[in-house]
């Protein structure tokens, strides 16, 4: 029953990145960060930064690229 364990960790690991998309873009879209950002640049510039290079769709390793590599490694 190894398999059937390791498919269930990989489709909590696809929940999870799903969830982290979903949060990333709702916090782009009410620009929450950005807000924070505006007042303290040097401590929330950074993840702002790390954000949006995680969310490049192409970007070996970006968050976008392994979900999407995931649900294709799974759709079979």
């Amino acid at each position: 029953m190894p398999h059937v364990t390791t498919l269930a960790r990989l489709a909590e690991l696809r929940h999870s990145l799903e969830t982290a998309v979903r949060v990333t873009r709702d916090l782009d879209a009410n620009q929450t960060l950005v807000r924070l950002a505006a007042g303290e640049l040097e401590r929330w510039n950074f993840l702002l930064d790390s954000l949006a290079a995680g969310m490049e769709p192409g970007e070996q390793g970006s968050v976008c690229q392994v979900l999407t590599a995931l649900d294709g490694a799974l759709e079979d």
